[in-house]
């Protein structure tokens, strides 16, 4: 069975268990709000007006929130309505007893009142962290969500929506190409240079009736142009863009000549929006469609030795951002997919400079540390990373379904995880926590003892 199928999996399942156990407190506390709240009428403060209203108002919150959990439909508007509503009622019913801020109620001793003030605030916060998770958990296949996108999905008798995908002939790409191409429900276009479109065939993907094969280098204005209206004229029109075609430079800012650094740029981000600039057109013309542009963590926070991929992906995404505003009226939607680490050889391909290459090869140079020990960590976390290129072509195809999708969409956990940690942290805090973690950072900016520092400007 495979992973797109409808099929009911063990993994469905299971995530069902989860809506429904979580959902189920959810519930409970909202019917004790409205059936019997005669102890949650004594924990509130003095100043609320009609403690029998707010408690009915509190519990119709709770049913609602936790029905939208139960159903799994729009996850992330119960996460946010839920947290901001355990957010108020800890900070101005529980807090204020626990500090001393508010006094004891008669008949009631102070030990028994602070104690039941801090079980519920511990509950409070507790139930946060739920709604945390919520944020980010993916509903499965028996979930409203996931019904209602099966619904939406196009009559197979009918024309298949056009999707075209850079860079397919290996890696993520490759992944998404597999993913789509056991789906049935698309016509596929997927490039690939030239001179490696034989790659294809080592895979053992072939043309048919709803695939093509084309040769693309993306950093051609007339290929573009040339598969573009290809589409437009052939099969009716391009549904579905995704911009996957990238490579990384490892090379710190001195490092990085302006022809690596326009190459970097060439490839990551010019050539992505002119294929999207080329696209609009007649997705404007028929009020639909999707723009899906491989980002990386890359584009959310720069990694030393990395200066000029982090340039090209935040360019990306501070495009995509300024795109999605100027179509959404015509129905066109604008994704960022966001991987972080992934388990691949990836790491292996990334291309280095003349003088990034040195540096790392001579222990003399002044980058040395900074190669050495970046290299070995990066490698090092991409070859335990849980995700694989499978897991981010899932996430494609969420991107491609969703009838709501949103302009970024974390890939992986790590992924969630540091665009969690920057919203949360003052930003020198971040900085300073990720400059401590950085690998063998002792080591970095040593006294160098003998010949050929390549730090020294050019005379």
């Amino acid at each position: 069975m495979s992973a797109s199928d409808d099929t009911v999996q063990v993994r469905d399942l299971a995530e069902l268990a989860f809506r429904l156990l979580f959902s189920s407190i959810f519930i409970g506390l909202g019917g004790e709000h409205i059936v019997d709240d005669t102890l949650i009428q004594n924990l509130m403060p003095p100043w609320v007006p009609v403690p029998r209203l707010a408690s009915v108002a509190a519990g119709s919150v709770l049913l609602v929130g936790g029905g939208l959990v139960a159903f799994g439909y729009r996850l992330r508007t119960a996460a946010v309505v839920l947290g901001l509503f355990l957010i108020v009622v800890t900070a101005t019913v529980h807090v204020p007893p626990v500090v001393g801020l508010l006094p004891t109620p008669e008949g009631t001793t102070e030990w028994s009142w602070v104690v039941l003030q801090r079980s519920n605030l511990v509950k409070n916060l507790c139930l946060l962290g739920v709604c945390v998770q919520l944020w980010w958990h993916e509903p499965g296949a028996l979930s409203l969500d996931a019904f209602l996108e099966r619904a939406a999905r196009p009559d197979p008798t009918q024309r298949r929506p056009v999707v075209l995908i850079t860079g397919a002939s290996t890696g993520l790409g490759l992944a998404i190409a597999r993913r789509l191409m056991t789906a049935d429900r698309y016509s596929l276009v997927l490039t690939a240079r030239r001179s490696s479109l034989a790659r294809f065939a080592g895979v053992g993907i072939e043309e048919g009736p709803h695939l093509r094969l084309r040769a693309l280098d993306v950093t051609s204005a007339a290929e573009r142009e040339a598969v573009v209206a290809e589409l437009e004229a052939e099969l009716g029109g391009l549904d579905i863009l995704i911009n996957n075609a990238g490579y990384s430079v490892r090379a710190v800012v001195e490092h990085v000549t302006e022809q690596d650094r326009l190459a970097q740029l060439d490839i990551n981000f010019r050539s992505p929006m002119e294929l999207s600039r080329l696209s609009l057109p007649g997705m404007r013309a028929r009020r639909r469609g999707r723009i899906i542009n491989i980002s990386s963590v890359g584009g959310m926070m720069a990694m030393p030795t990395m200066s000029a991929y982090s340039a090209s992906k935040f360019a990306l995404e501070g495009a995509c951002e300024a795109l999605w505003y100027e179509v959404r009226p015509w129905g066109v939607h604008v994704v960022l997919v966001e991987p972080g680490f992934i388990n691949s050889d990836g790491f292996e391909k990334v291309r280095w400079t003349d003088k990034s290459r040195d540096a790392m090869d001579h222990a003399s140079r002044a980058y040395h540390a900074h190669y050495q020990h970046m290299s070995a960590f990066i490698g090092s976390i991409m070859q335990r990373a849980p995700a694989g290129p499978e897991d981010v072509a899932r996430q494609v195809e969420r991107a491609m379904t969703m009838r709501n999708p949103p302009l970024r969409l974390q890939a992986t956990l790590d992924a969630r995880f540091f665009a969690v940690v920057r919203r949360i942290l003052p930003r020198m805090a971040y900085h300073r926590l990720l400059y401590a973690m950085l690998p063998g950072i002792r080591r970095w900016g040593e006294p160098i003892h003998s010949g050929g520092d390549d730090s020294r400007p050019p005379s």
